[in-house]
């Protein structure tokens, strides 16, 4: 009986220091991040037009950028810190693909790689437009990113997240 009873206070004091340790930060990023991502989708999903193709182009490429970390065994144990540094490196690399960028006609003189030339587009827009709106729309971008590469390590390791109930269960 008495084992059973510091058991169980020992448990209250892990969920206790548990609960004291979340920061509500992240998860406030990831609801931003999400709501910005649905809205972009929605609002450019109708269109065809270049800027249309270009943040089409933009979301499907992170979106199979974290479909292949998926896939790597090595890194579905990595944090999902180590996604987003992927992620944000792979839109660098986005950004380098033009050369000549044009801010009257938003568009570039020379691309390395043509299929990415409206992706390119977009992110230099997104950077021109934020230095007149306080950095917003690229911290929007910034918090899709995360919202992304913590839904795809939430998704491939289900099992390092339970509920209390089932850790309660389980140690029964």
């Amino acid at each position: 009986m008495e084992k059973r009873r510091d058991e169980l206070e020992l448990l209250f004091l892990k969920n206790k220091q548990s609960n004291k340790n979340t920061n509500p930060l992240p998860i406030i990023v990831d609801i931003i991040g999400l709501i910005a991502g649905f809205l972009t989708l929605s609002f450019v999903a109708p269109y065809d037009d270049r800027d249309a193709v270009g943040f089409k182009i933009l979301i499907l490429t992170n979106i199979i950028i974290c479909l292949i970390y998926g896939l790597i065994p090595r890194l579905r144990n990595c944090k999902y810190f180590v996604l987003l540094g992927i992620l944000l490196f792979i839109n660098f690399l986005l950004l380098c693909n033009v050369e000549g960028w044009n801010e009257g006609s938003m568009a570039g003189s020379y691309y390395y790689i043509d299929f990415f030339k409206p992706a390119s587009d977009i992110l230099w827009s997104l950077l021109l437009i934020s230095a007149f709106l306080f950095s917003i729309p690229i911290a929007l971008y910034v918090s899709f990113l995360h919202f992304l590469s913590r839904t795809t390590y939430y998704l491939l390791n289900r099992d390092k997240f339970k509920t209390k109930n089932q850790e309660n269960t389980k140690e029964r």
